[in-house]
This record gives C-alpha cells, structure tokens and sequence, in this order.
C-alpha cells in the first residue's frame, strides 16, 4: 500500500513539475514573440525616420533669404540643394488627410521634391511643432508670416507609425519623437 501512495504522490508531483514546464515555456514563448514584433516594428520606424531626418536636416542648404515657404501642423515646405548639385530644390513633408483615427487607419505621407511626388510611408499620424532660438513655441497662426517662418530654429517631429503587417491579429503602434536643430538656418 505504502508503494502504491509513493507511485501516486510522484505522479501528482511530476504532473505539477510539467504543468509548471509547460507554462514556462508558453510564457516564454509569448515573450520572444513580443520581442521579435517590437525589433520588427522599431527598425520599420528607423528606416522611415532616417528618411525624415535625411531631408529636414537639409532645410536652407545653400539658400539665402527665405529658407522655408510653409509651416504647419502636418506640412513642411521650404528650399534646400539636398543633392548637392548646385540646383535650389524645392521640398514638401505633408500628409494627406491627416487625422488621428484609429488603430487601423493610416494616411500617406507625401515627400515632394519639385514636382515629383513620393509616396515615403504610411503613419497613423504625423505632426510638426516649430521652435525659435530660445526653445519657445511659435504659433501656427504666426507662421502664415514669411518674418515669423524665417525664425524657425528646430521642429519637433512626432509621428506615430503602424506595423505593417498584423500580429495575433492587431497592428502594433509605435510612436518617433524627435527634435531636429537646424544648421543651415
């Protein structure tokens, strides 16, 4: 009899070992697979902000007088030789119907150079906020004025991208903030 309980009370005990094993092992699982979602998404995201950083970075390159035409909350437009050419290029970040909807939904934002367009990525949302030399905020309605755009110092960029693929069935968003200081300015 005394044989008997041993054999059950291992097998409870190996069964309480192997659901802990197991379980273990889902979470782990669960969690690689989070991991490797976020690594996807984030270098989905560095790809496209190094795309932004690339152009805006070249605000007023070469260019005299007025550098940037346009400040808003979701466009940019201003001058720069940003291929060093010797040619004044003009460029334009906007988005098209930008709106901060759901998960789901996303808008085009536009590279223009010249007159050709680019499509460059897709964004839930993207925003600009514009900065003079003492750090403080310059209102969109004081950007209509060409003497209040050439005062511009940084943007703040914030964008808010979706994967692109579904994963267990959601998009994963993930947010780029960053402020660029302007050298040709």
């Amino acid at each position: 009899m005394q044989s008997w309980l041993d054999i059950l009370g291992s097998f409870v005990i190996g069964g309480i070992v192997l659901v802990m094993i197991a379980g273990f092992s889902l979470r782990m699982n669960q969690s690689a697979q989070g991991f490797l979602t976020d690594t996807m998404t984030q270098r989905e995201i560095s790809t496209d902000a190094e795309d932004i950083d690339f152009y805006l970075y070249k605000i007023g390159f070469r260019k005299s007088g007025d550098k940037i035409l346009n400040a808003e909350a979701a466009k940019i437009q201003y001058y720069s030789d940003y291929d060093n050419n010797g040619t004044m290029d003009t460029i334009s970040y906007y988005a098209v119907n930008n709106k901060n909807g759901s998960i789901t939904s996303t808008v085009p934002v536009i590279l223009k150079i010249n007159n050709s367009q680019f499509q460059v990525y897709k964004v839930n949302s993207i925003y600009f906020v514009y900065f003079d030399s003492s750090g403080s905020v310059i209102s969109y309605l004081k950007l209509q004025q060409q003497a209040n755009r050439n005062i511009i110092r940084s943007i703040k960029i914030t964008a808010k991208f979706l994967s692109k693929e579904k994963v267990d069935d959601k998009f994963y968003l993930k947010e780029y903030k960053k402020i660029i200081r302007l050298k040709n300015i």
